[in-house]
């Protein structure tokens, strides 16, 4: 069955979420996460960023010991997603242009970490048939349009910007798989695609993904899906929504030489529990 976790804020969402996984055995098929803007809970943070790091120490210390796996910090996996810092909303309609030209300047030093690819060098240079398309580009000028016509009230362009599996130049669908050159079932890109949808004055943003780590990369994930819909939601002149994050198929990396422990997890997803019963 379907499991959906509707939370106030992203990281409220991601404690339930690693929890609800591991209550179903570590794993778990078809599940969606969802949470209003881009606030976190700092004592949340808190709990995930020390986790992350005294797990990247010993990555480091045992990287030569067959199957382990790297692990990031929250803002490297976030910035995989939208860099927020290169992004200046003062450049106004320009922003979107300054943000690839910043990110794609910066993307060539760091090629050799990450050569099979990042998700944003996806969104701003999708490798389409005819040549690379700056899908986030296209997106902020529809984007554009809707705000500068006034026409981000109730009943606005919901389903107009619904247009699922088309080519990104024709959609406000951004792409991330590109077919016929990742065929991989765990390896890069497990996001699939991301959608945005403007409803009742607010943008939403919905993201897919085939296969997701919640531990090592999920609250990354959910923190970099959060900043990428912020800035979109800036680019129309409306405030963020809710964002959702749908997993076909999700994994708490319970256990074995490449995975964590159940009691050590379980005490990070009470992070949440003990923000919740001081609130």
């Amino acid at each position: 069955m379907a499991c959906l976790i509707e939370r106030p804020t992203l990281s409220q969402a991601w404690t339930a979420a690693l929890a609800s996984t591991l209550d179903a055995g570590g794993r778990t098929a078809h599940l969606a996460v969802a949470w209003r803007g881009i606030d976190e809970v700092p004592t949340i943070r808190a709990a995930v960023d020390r986790f992350l790091w005294q797990r990247r120490k010993e990555y480091l210390a045992n990287r030569a010991k067959r199957g382990q796996w790297a692990v990031w910090s929250v803002e490297t996996v976030a910035n995989t997603i939208f860099p927020i810092d290169l992004y200046l909303p003062e450049k106004g309609d320009d922003a979107i242009e300054v943000f690839t030209d910043l990110y794609l300047e910066g993307r060539e030093f760091a090629r050799s970490v990450s050569p099979e690819g990042e998700y944003c060098e996806r969104l701003v240079a999708w490798p389409g048939p005819d040549g690379p398309v700056n899908q986030l580009a296209v997106l902020a000028n529809k984007l554009h349009r809707v705000r500068d016509a006034g026409r981000g009230g109730r009943g606005a362009l919901s389903s107009d910007y619904e247009l699922a599996f088309a080519h990104p130049s024709d959609s406000a669908d951004l792409r991330v798989q590109a077919p016929g050159l990742n065929n991989s079932p765990y390896g890069f890109p497990c996001l699939s695609h991301v959608s945005v949808t403007i409803h009742d004055g607010a943008l939403y943003l919905s993201a897919l993904y085939r296969n997701q780590h919640l531990v090592r990369k999920g609250y990354g994930n959910y923190l970099g899906l959060a900043r990428l819909g912020w800035a979109l939601a800036h680019e129309a002149g409306l405030p963020l929504g809710e964002v959702l994050v749908l997993a076909t198929h999700a994994d708490a990396e319970v256990g074995s030489a490449r995975g964590f422990g159940n009691g050590e997890l379980r005490a990070l997803a009470a992070s949440g529990d003990l923000h919740d019963a001081a609130s």
